[in-house]
């Protein structure tokens, strides 16, 4: 390896040791066979591993040079090692550079005549590698065996030099020395030796760490052919190495504390005169605890102490945390390190601590020795700083003298309540049991399982919901860098992020993804657990990090006590379900084949689970079966920090395996658990008969059938399919109701009728076929796939999974050979710089700081309301090269085109406005507007703009008035605006973005309400009335934030302001305003028992309005519901409430203006213009009362991007088993994944 000479490059003619900080380890692993690599009569099959390393050790010698025994002369001498393993034939390859032929000698030793048989057999493959391993140890031992004595000769040179220093201070004048700058220049040298032989040593003890972890880290792989056989060997070495590091560490610990020493024989020398007494007693305290003798001091102040008793409270409270179950914990590595750093020249912190703690002893000597406090395994510093924290830290020593030390803590209330006892401190016990809970928190550790009880403090610094199940909870956490141990942290590296603010110190923590388990799911816990660990290494799987059972304490909420199973994960930015709504698709051969790739990692995934090998070493083969493929279950995942995501299959909670050897046919199971949308007709996620291995089949077919949706419309195209089977799902059952089949309404939106393929599936994939994008051949060829092999109703005639993994490979190849990106360089370039510079339509969950406790599932929903990057751009344009030039694309015939991330979108007249890509829940109007759509961030710069130019004809000293809005003066005349927010705590993550909404909607209504506008909260008393100020309506958004657990009851709230202006228009002389209520939503009302009482509160206000007015032709009252979030329930509800007044009057045949339609709905995302005017302006109402209820869901997706091969731009029509294609109906070019629009031509389309 090239690296070797690095090492190789520190030896030398020199005088002294030259890079003790330099140390290093590398290591390349190619157990992948290369038939370019394989050279045979060298015994090289090309699969193998090498790596090169240095060490440091000690040796006598004598000023001629030559070894020899002796402590007068040490020096620490190099040796740098290169190593090479062939896994297949067993040869190895030694490189030694190092003076002296101690270690040859040593290696002929061992693996000579005199050397054990096991250490010198090279048969096998096996016998080879265990032979390694007795030169590896051999090294080791050669890297660790002298420390000590070298030490040894270090402590009696400092005391040969710096002996009188302390019999001096004594003052008797028996051994009365006086000291130059030459005595303070040797204990400087002195210093520096101790501290370079440190840092050789320290340097040890990580090189030998990372051997450990390479061998480890080469067991667990798959391809390495020894990973069974040497498994026992493996585990032994590993286990020596770590006592050479533990060795190392000891040894550390003492150089260390020797370095404390002569620093502190140095400051005695340099200072002349004590200026600061306590700084200079603890010094000489602390030499005291070394052995040495105090000098007579005065005391230091009172004052003195009381700044070091401050300084250590602040510290602690600076390393404090709290924890989501709101109970404080310490980050004792950050605590300690603080504690042993050094306060002054003199003195280190502890130093000043203890002493401030002994500071009524009558005696001049400490009882302890400050050796107590070093990092060793009976260190007793954290004992001792819950002593100090609750004022008795003069106490530690009753502690040591029990042999009480840091590494037994939590110690039982017995043992403290019997020492605290005899130092007549039993009030204490109590006190000190509950304090020590703060200073060993948990700690989590790669595949460990623990146990925790109610008193171990979780160390999880932030929680927030992902998702929340039918058995389990989905969490993303944080937990602080200290508390996770280091395996877990290499397993786990690309989700170490730094939660620090800028400028502040850094506050590294990892995250992680947990799922929670009550007790009494434990079957399901166990089961996944299991599951988990079985499928451990195995390809496409989400990494299984560690599980833990506790009986949790939160605070939060009073002594609530909640036992939980819990299972902690590899986090993952997204599943693959919001990855369809974060990502636009590819639009580049190269993308589209690099997301097919890695999405078919799930079929391998699958393979492995259905031909299952136990990674245990026990050898066993069994059937599984995964019983829940879903999207939900399908993760995006950045494992390597490299920026290239994979898909990986996680939760196995249904998973099931049965040993092949019980099953002679076709294997079958009875199973429990799953999700119906996915199921396959005999298994809709339960069912009483055995099913066989081909329900993850169907399951996978139907997550294929979205995957290609998204990949030829985007998700506006995966929407309009999931509403597509819901609504023949309904219409199916409505027909078997009305002849009696079934008994009761079914909802779902599966690929089944119960017993056979959906028809609108097959007619969408038809669909699809004819949308395809020139440049992605495997759409096509996994949609024949899908129908031919995977979405069958019959399970016997289904694909077998490893058929289905070797197809789905071919498939890639054929692609890469027919498939070639004809993009000229310059706009590959543009393409990736603006992709880079896109920020993501929904934001990732990774880091969010939601706050405690909080939800992230509506977060992961949010509105589409920006552009979004391309699958796998960045990856494919930054490493593509030589792309050809191409001709430039033709001219469009007519109309204008806008470049967006390489896909051509058609400008949109002003008449016809662009709907908001983020209002999935409802259908655009079809109505002429007078005025272009705004959203959000259009509206309020229009509005800032507005009352720029104002102000900028107006004198300085007169404070402007904002002008009123063109659009909504020509509508609103004597008609009140009213605010309803929903502050239920399912809105906390949309409420910066409501408050941004409503801000914006007040600036622009401006002048509208002469009166001023109103605002009131579902829940609370905060209010505004008749203002016109959005600072105001800002400020109270503040004050109205959700609080935890508050749910919304919105026939309530409603209510309340629907019966006030009854009141008002019943005793009220003249007629009142008119009034527009703009209702500001999620619309899930978990507070709300019977969510249709809505409906009948509006009937019951319209029955009330119109026995009163006689006549609401005019709109007197009209509702505006404003929806944030993308809950598909949500929308439906709100799309319902704004079609059910129409309804009703076709229903009773009412043709009078008492069933007008006086509610609107419009997406956060969407027009500003329609959410103000939308509720009372026939123009700005979306709902068409021509079209009838029971019209198929039918959305048209519009790109003016002109065909490739038609220089007019325009398409053939195209017709397709009744689905027709053509320039007046649905056009034949891709669309662009963000935009939505209702068709034009539903006649002549679907």
């Amino acid at each position: 390896m090239p690296s070797y000479l690095d090492f190789v490059s520190l030896f030398g003619s020199h005088s002294h040791f030259r890079e003790p900080r330099f140390s290093g380890f590398r290591d390349q692993i190619m157990l992948t066979k290369d038939p370019k690599l394989k050279v045979d009569n060298l015994g090289r099959s090309g699969r193998g591993f090498q790596i090169c390393w240095n060490l440091k050790s000690p040796s006598r010698w004598s000023e001629e040079g030559t070894l020899q025994p002796g402590p007068e002369k040490w020096s620490i001498r190099q040796g740098a090692f290169h190593h090479q393993f062939d896994v297949e034939k067993g040869t190895a390859l030694w490189i030694v550079t190092k003076s002296g032929l101690d270690i040859k000698d040593r290696i002929q030793d061992v693996t000579g005549k005199s050397g054990n048989e096991e250490d010198r057999k090279f048969s096998t493959p096996e016998e080879c590698l265990k032979s390694s391993f007795a030169v590896l140890l051999l090294i080791g031992h050669w890297a660790t065996e002298s420390w000590r004595q070298y030490y040894q000769w270090m402590e009696n040179k400092i005391d040969e030099e710096t002996f009188l220093l302390v019999y001096d201070a004594q003052g008797s004048g028996k051994n009365k020395h006086i000291y130059s700058s030459t005595n303070l220049q040797k204990a400087q040298e002195l210093e520096e030796q101790t501290n370079e032989a440190t840092l050789a040593l320290q340097g040890n003890a990580d090189v030998l760490t990372s051997l450990k972890s390479f061998y480890r880290t080469l067991s667990e792989k798959d391809d390495f052919p020894l990973k069974d056989s040497c498994s026992s060997d493996i585990s032994g070495f590993l286990q020596q190495i770590d006592s050479f590091v533990y060795d190392s560490n000891m040894q550390v610990a003492r150089g260390k504390l020797l370095t404390q020493i002569v620093a502190a024989r140095k400051t005695i020398v340099s200072y002349s005169t004590y200026l600061y007494r306590p700084i200079i007693v603890a010094g000489l305290r602390r030499l005291a605890g070394s052995g040495a003798r105090v000098p007579k001091m005065n005391s230091p102040t009172q004052s003195d102490y009381t700044a070091i008793l401050k300084e250590f409270t602040n510290k602690l409270e600076e390393c404090t945390r709290t924890a989501v179950c709101g109970r404080r914990f310490v980050l004792v590595g950050k605590f300690q390190e603080w504690l042993r750093s050094q306060a002054t020249p003199a003195a280190t912190h502890i130093n000043l601590q203890v002493n401030a703690a002994y500071r009524n002893r009558s005696r001049p000597n400490l009882p302890i020795s400050f050796n107590i406090f070093d990092a060793t395994r009976d260190c007793c510093l954290l004992i001792f700083c819950i002593l100090h924290m609750i004022g008795r830290g003069d106490l530690i020593h009753a502690f040591t003298e029990e042999g009480k030390v840091d590494k037994k803590l939590p110690l039982s209330p017995t043992d403290v309540e019997s020492i605290l006892k005899k130092e007549n401190a039993s009030s204490l016990a109590a006190e000190f049991t509950e304090k020590q809970h703060r200073f060993c928190p948990a700690r989590f550790d790669f595949q460990r399982a623990a146990n925790w009880n109610e008193d171990v403090v979780i160390p999880i610094c932030s929680k927030n919901r992902i998702n929340e199940g039918g058995t389990a909870h989905l969490w993303q956490i944080e937990v602080p860098e200290e508390f996770v141990e280091e395996d877990l942290r290499k397993q786990s590296s690309t989700s170490r992020f730094n939660a620090a603010t800028s400028g502040s110190d850094p506050d590294w923590r990892y995250e992680f993804a947990l799922k929670t388990f009550t007790s009494k799911d434990q079957k399901v816990f166990d089961n996944e657990k299991e599951a988990f660990i079985s499928l451990k290494g195995h390809k496409g799987m989400i990494k299984y990090l560690a599980s833990f059972k506790n009986d949790e304490v939160n605070t939060n909420s009073g002594p609530d006590h909640q036992s939980t199973c819990n299972i902690l994960l590899e986090f993952a930015d997204m599943d693959l379900s919001v990855y369809f709504q974060k990502w636009l698709p590819p639009t580049l051969a190269k993308e589209a084949e690099e997301f097919w790739k890695a999405l078919f990692e799930i079929a391998t995934a699958v393979k492995d689970i259905h031909d299952f090998k136990d990674n245990r070493g026990v050898g066993n083969e069994y059937y599984g079966w995964h019983s829940d493929i879903k999207p939900d279950n399908i993760l995006n995942v950045d494992d390597t920090g490299t920026g290239v995501c994979k898909f990986k299959l996680a939760d196995p909670g249904f998973a099931q395996f049965e040993p092949k050897a019980k099953h002679n046919d076709i294997p079958k199971l009875k199973l429990w658990g799953g999700t119906k949308t996915y199921g396959p007709p005999e298994y809709p996620g339960e069912s009483e008969a055995p099913v066989s291995q081909a329900i993850d089949i169907w399951s996978l077919g139907c997550v294929f059938s979205l995957a290609v949706t998204w990949a030829i419309l985007g998700y506006p195209g995966v929407f309009q399919f999931n509403e597509m089977r819901k609504k023949a799902i309904e219409e199916l059952y409505r027909a078997r109701q009305r002849q009696g089949q079934v008994d009761e309404d079914i909802e779902g939106d599966q690929f089944h009728d119960g017993q056979q393929l959906l028809d609108i599936v097959t007619h969408w994939h038809k669909y699809l076929r004819g949308r395809l994008r020139k440049y992605d051949s495997i759409s096509a060829r996994l949609l024949d796939l899908v129908d031919k092999r995977m979405l069958i109703t019959n399970p016997d005639d289904r694909i077998k999974a490893n058929e289905l993994s070797s197809q789905l490979k071919k498939m890639l190849v054929k692609s890469s050979k027919e498939t070639k990106d004809n993009v000229p360089i310059e706009i590959q370039k543009n393409l990736k710089a603006i992709d880079a510079t896109v920020t993501n339509r929904i934001e990732s969950t990774r880091h969010s700081k939601a706050t405690e406790q909080g939800t992230l599932e509506n977060q992961k929903l949010a509105p589409l309301d920006l552009m979004s990057k391309t699958t796998h751009r960045q990856s494919i344009l930054s490493s593509d090269k030589g792309q050809t030039q191409s001709r430039q694309p033709p001219t469009k015939a007519a109309g204008t085109t806008t470049l967006v991330l390489g896909t051509h979108v058609e400008a949109t007249p002003p008449s016809s406005p662009h709907p908001s890509p983020g209002n999935t829940g409802f259908r655009p109007s079809k109505k002429s507007r007078q005025h272009q759509s705004q959203n959000v961030f259009q509206a309020r710069e229009a509005v800032t703009n507005r009352d720029k130019g104002r102000t900028k004809l107006l004198p300085k000293f007169i404070k402007p008035q904002p002008k009123k809005d063109d659009v909504l003066e020509s509508y609103f005349d004597q008609r009140d605006i009213k605010f309803l927010v929903d502050n239920a705590e399912s809105m906390r993550s949309d409420w910066y973005q409501a408050t941004y909404l409503l801000e914006t909607l007040v600036m622009k209504a401006f002048g509208q309400d002469p009166d001023g506008m109103d605002l009131n909260f579902t829940t609370g008393t905060v209010k505004v009335e008749q203002n016109q100020d959005s600072s105001v309506f800002v400020n109270k958004m503040k004050h109205g934030y959700p609080r935890p657990g508050v749910s919304t009851n919105i026939v309530e709230s409603l209510g309340k302001i629907l019966d006030q202006y009854l009141n008002r228009l019943r005793n009220s002389r003249s007629r009142p305003n008119d009034v527009t209520l703009i209702v500001l939503t999620n619309g899930l009302w978990a507070g709300t028992t019977r969510k249709e009482g809505v409906k009948d509160k509006i009937i019951e206000f319209l029955e009330a309005l119109d026995s009163l007015y006689h006549t609401m032709k005019h709109r007197p009252f009209s509702i505006e519901f404003v929806q944030f979030g993308n809950d598909m329930d949500a929308s439906r509800r709100l799309k319902d409430l704004d079609n059910f007044l129409r309804d009703t009057g076709k229903k009773n045949q009412d043709t009078s203006s008492k069933y007008k339609d006086m509610i609107d709905t419009e997406h956060a995302s969407g027009d500003v213009n329609k959410m103000l005017l939308g509720s009372f302006v026939e123009a700005y109402d979306e709902d068409e009362e021509d079209e009838s209820e029971d019209d198929a869901l039918s959305l048209e997706l519009e790109v003016a991007s002109p065909c490739v091969d038609d220089p007019t731009g325009r398409s053939p029509p195209t017709t397709t088993s009744g689905i027709t294609s053509s320039n007046a109906g649905i056009s034949s070019q891709p669309p662009p994944p963000f935009a939505l629009h209702q068709s034009s031509q539903r006649a002549s389309g679907l």
